[in-house]
């Protein structure tokens, strides 16, 4: 991030602290949210691999 860039988003922030706003909340609501997310994702990846180790090790009786 150059020097400009910095001062920008120093500027925003200062500009949402005028505005009563908490400059970091939404992002760490952000942060939150991904992490939420990634820890549902994780949950139907463990539930998917079961099902398919299930259905390797013992596959479906023949009809």
């Amino acid at each position: 991030m150059s020097l400009a860039d910095a001062r920008l988003k120093a500027a925003e922030a200062r500009k949402q602290l005028a505005e009563g706003k908490e400059p970091g909340a939404e992002r760490r609501a952000k942060i939150v949210a991904a992490s939420n997310s990634n820890q549902r994702l994780e949950r139907c990846e463990a539930a998917h691999i079961g099902t398919l180790h299930e259905t390797l090790i013992r596959p479906p009786a023949p009809a």
